[in-house]
């Protein structure tokens, strides 16, 4: 169930949004309601219709009942995971701290099923096709390559629940009041598919507030969340899907191995940069404004990344709840700053590419921002860095960081054409793209409509001179009244050119 469709808007939010806050008043009733509706909303995507979801539950036999559970497994497995991390998270805490032993071996076993199932699920059909090639290398017969689908959300529920275990183990956290409180927070639907990628300590004193005391929304809460769910699907409606649509021609030549020339491959990849930006924003935005309805405000996940002076500065920009995980959770853990920063920049950032997809080209550009990383912390301790005390060296260094990203948006688009190959095959459609956009691709295949430049060119202005929608809708100044009729008019825009719903792009990490 998409955020932009029909059934998610004038089905599923209504009827939530009148149960939680008019169905019950209690705290406790809220947070149940809470997590049945997000169960409900994960469950939905393991099925294609109405129809199909009641032919789930017809159990006649043993063999219905299996096939029945088979249906509803990315649901199960969700539910397996929390429990697990729950309960592993309780017995810590009644652990002394003397009893390291034990409560590492907790931790341990908490992990490893986060990661395994994540690794079973994600990089089986990766590790497996490299393990057959290597073995073939080797004189032996091929392996046979799992590949299994991957559960929606995966990647970012298992973040979520592996750092509060963590958490606890440090004593940095107070644990859940109850599984229902835990479960609530894992299952939460406006971040549960593409995140923002929250920890127990953000929501916890939400969960206790007394805005869930009320009788009644505070509709200023929901004054701000309906701004933010239009601004979102603004973004998402209205200019990333445009772009996608005018791109799709020149990818999809890339993918044919035909050559685009130099003008389509910069457009198809400034165009995918801005598509990506948009895609991403406008979920992040529907995400704290669904959260905002519901009186539990989330993490910002974005804060105009394409303004970025440097790469340390975008990765505190772009996908803000991502970077701030993998500094608390592996870098800092490595020794960040204190010893080795090279080594464990880069094992950050090539982890980070990982986490993004089973593809060798995500590895790659995880590796290109740990190249920028550790260029730009050479330099600067050289001296060799443009100061940021002119505005106009300002722009120089931010169009240059704006480059560097553009170079790491065609591995990762690209990626996508290499699914399911992980040999060079994989990496040969960033080959011409990058040869395309040096002028070496040959001759152009394809012209570049206008429609598509102008895009590009007001996208460009948008990010580099428009504030942010947090900065917009949080500024007290902000007259949210004359806001919130236009947000209403531009709302109608975009269910009028819902037609069929096209999934964000960071579902399928």
């Amino acid at each position: 169930m998409l955020f932009n469709s029909h059934e998610f808007l004038f089905l599923f939010l209504p009827v939530a949004f009148v149960l939680f806050w008019y169905g019950g008043h209690s705290p406790r009733w809220r947070l149940g309601l809470l997590t049945a509706a997000s169960y409900a909303f994960y469950s939905w995507w393991q099925f294609d219709s109405w129809s199909d979801l009641a032919s789930s539950f017809r159990v006649g036999s043993v063999e219905d009942l299996g096939r029945s559970l088979w249906r509803w497994r990315f649901t199960i497995i969700m539910l397996f995971s929390s429990t697990v991390d729950y309960w592993a998270a309780r017995w810590i805490v009644s652990l002394p701290q003397e009893a390291r032993t034990r409560r590492g071996v907790l931790l341990a076993v908490s992990l490893v099923i986060n990661l395994g199932l994540l690794g079973l699920f994600k990089y089986s059909g990766f590790f497996t096709r490299i393990a057959s090639d290597l073995l073939e290398f080797a004189g032996g017969g091929p392996l046979p390559i799992v590949s299994l689908i991957l559960p929606v959300g995966i990647s970012f529920y298992t973040f979520e629940s592996m750092s509060y275990v963590i958490d606890i183990y440090r004593n940095v956290a107070k644990p859940a009041r109850g599984y229902l409180d835990y479960a609530c927070f894992i299952s939460f639907f406006p971040h549960l598919i593409a995140g923002p990628i929250i920890r127990y300590s953000d929501i916890l004193h939400q969960f206790q507030d007394v805005n869930w005391a009320r009788r009644d929304p505070d509709w200023d809460h929901v004054d701000i969340g309906l701004l933010f769910l239009t601004a979102g699907m603004i973004k998402k409606t209205l200019i990333a899907d445009r772009i996608a649509w005018s791109i799709a021609p020149f990818w999809e030549s890339l993918a044919r191995g035909e050559s685009l020339g130099f003008s389509a491959s910069w457009a198809a990849v400034l165009g995918y940069t801005f598509r990506i930006y948009f895609d991403f924003s406008g979920y992040s935005d529907m995400a704290v404004g669904l959260g905002h309805l519901f009186g539990v405000r989330l993490p910002q996940n974005f804060n105009s990344p394409y303004k970025a002076l440097d790469p340390s500065d975008f990765w505190r920009r772009w996908h803000i709840t991502l970077s701030t995980w993998l500094r608390d959770y592996l870098y800092i853990p490595l020794g960040g700053n204190r010893s080795r920063q090279i080594r464990n920049l880069m094992i950050t950032m090539l982890l980070g590419g990982l986490w993004h997809g089973a593809a060798w080209l995500f590895v790659f550009w995880g590796g290109w921002h740990g190249l920028l990383l550790v260029g730009f912390h050479w330099l600067k301790q050289r001296g060799w860095v443009l100061s940021n005390d002119a505005t106009w060296r300002r722009w120089v260094n931010r169009q240059a960081m704006f480059l560097g990203a553009v170079v790491g948006w065609v591995l990762f688009r690209s990626a996508d054409y290499g699914e399911g190959q992980y040999g060079l095959a994989s990496i040969l459609p960033a080959v011409r793209m990058f040869a395309g956009m040096i002028g070496q691709g040959g001759a152009a295949a394809m012209a570049v409509p206008l429609e598509l430049w102008a895009m590009i060119g007001a996208s460009w202005a948008w990010c580099n001179f428009a504030p942010n929608t947090t900065e917009v809708i949080y500024d007290p100044r902000s007259r949210r009244v004359r806001y919130a009729i236009l947000a209403g008019v531009i709302m109608g825009v975009c269910v009028l050119k819902f037609g069929t719903p096209v999934d964000f792009l960071y579902f399928r990490f």
